[in-house]
């Protein structure tokens, strides 16, 4: 790296009406630094995971001072095309034939957050939320905060208000609404609620399956953005009910609980082994399955999941965690109807990881902006490696406001169409 000096001669106007002077620079160099400086920063910070400190004195040794103030600004400052592009990737994606999901711990101003990843094979979204709820995932997957949702009474919410186990006392009063395509805000929602079912407040978790419902109800009917439409996650219970088709869950997330079963002796040992050896043979006819599937595989395999974890052997906690398993058939077996999805949600395991470096690196961030700058430049990077694209030379262009390159959102849009 070279330090390059360069003088401009630039123009000045002065307005006699405002009473200022006004600076005519190259866009590139606004701000002291040039993009490529800018650039180098950046990636660094987000791909590299190098601390702001640790930039500034890397700078040093090239004669280049940058104080504190001046390397926050070359991070934060002026990247609203950055948070946008972060938006239109997510909804590039959700076109997809699935979509996994995956969170991790994050923290803002030594808070406990939540980032959520969206993900597939053509993109990874970054978004940090307060919690691990229901709501927060339908905000995700939708790009917004969960203040932000929309909450729809019609027939889906009518229907999720049932699947949820809303008291019907509570579901009538809804039905006195005027029409049956009813939508509130938080603040809307907060007062029928109050007006027409005060005591409904009192109970928070009934409350809480209430927004739910219908936050699904609005969800599955919006036609604002692409609805997911087979969510690959782990068991975690705030993916459930969200996927148009269906959730499908992982494989190997499910199997490490066998894992974390220690037989004592000899007898436990053997049955567990040979459960085991069974499991992922299974395992293995599934993913043969994916590569050439009939509708009478599909039925042969049906039949040997019931008969492999209705098993009992002599160890109660195999048999308990069999149980288990078996209880969740129906998303275990999504690939049966749609071949084309994954058995396992490693791809949004691995894409949480980044976010764990960073926080490894960065404990946590100081502002919401920093927060959202962190997720979008996360989404970027990320999705400009699966598809091939030099992040760096991706971010010099949008820094340089050239737009030579195209956009991944259309790179992504491209390849689903062609998919």
């Amino acid at each position: 790296m070279v330090r390059e000096n360069t003088e401009y001669e630039v123009l000045v106007f002065y307005s006699p009406s405002t009473k200022k002077s006004y600076t005519i620079t190259p866009e590139e160099y606004k701000g002291y630094y040039g993009v490529d400086l800018k650039c180098l920063s950046i990636c660094l910070y987000h791909i590299c995971n190098v601390s702001r400190d640790k930039l500034r004195e890397f700078f040093s040794t090239f004669r280049i001072d940058i104080p504190a103030g001046s390397m926050n600004n070359i991070l934060n400052k002026d990247k609203g095309i950055f948070l946008k592009e972060s938006q239109d990737i997510l909804y590039a994606g959700l076109k997809y034939l699935y979509t996994h999901i995956d969170s991790t711990g994050s923290r803002e101003r030594g808070i406990n957050q939540f980032t959520q990843v969206v993900c597939s094979e053509l993109f990874s979204f970054f978004t940090t939320l307060k919690s691990k709820s229901r709501l927060n995932v339908l905000a995700a997957l939708q790009g917004i905060k969960v203040e932000d949702l929309k909450y729809r009474y019609n027939e889906e919410g009518i229907k999720m208000m049932g699947i949820l186990k809303v008291p019907k006392k509570y579901i009538d009063i809804f039905s006195k609404l005027p029409s049956k395509q009813t939508t509130f805000d938080i603040k809307g929602l907060e007062e029928f609620v109050k007006k027409n079912m005060h005591t409904l407040i009192k109970h928070k978790n009934m409350f809480n399956w209430v927004k739910d419902a219908l936050a699904i109800g609005y969800y599955h009917t919006q036609n604002i953005l692409p609805i997911v439409k087979n969510l690959i996650s782990d068991h975690a219970p705030e993916y459930d009910k969200i996927a148009k088709d269906g959730q499908g869950l992982c494989w190997v997330h499910d199997g490490r609980h066998y894992k974390k079963i220690e037989p004592t002796t000899p007898i436990l040992r053997t049955d567990y082994e040979t459960f085991l050896e069974k499991y992922w043979d299974y395992y293995r006819k599934l993913l043969n399955y994916k590569n050439r599937p009939s509708q009478e595989l599909a039925i042969k395999l049906d039949k040997e999941f019931d008969e492999l974890f209705t098993t009992k052997t002599c160890y109660k906690l195999l048999n308990q965690r069999i149980e288990k398993t078996y209880a969740e058939k129906e998303k275990l077996l999504l690939v049966l109807k749609h071949p084309q999805i994954p058995l396992h949600n490693n791809i949004a395991e691995l894409g949480a990881r980044a976010k764990v470096r960073k926080k490894d690196v960065s404990f946590h961030t100081m502002s919401e902006l920093g927060t959202n700058l962190q997720d979008a430049f996360l989404t970027i990077i990320q999705t400009a490696n699966k598809l091939h694209i030099s992040a760096y030379k991706y971010i010099s262009d949008r820094l340089k406001n050239s737009f030579e390159l195209t956009s991944l959102a259309d790179l992504i849009l491209a390849k689903v169409n062609s998919s």
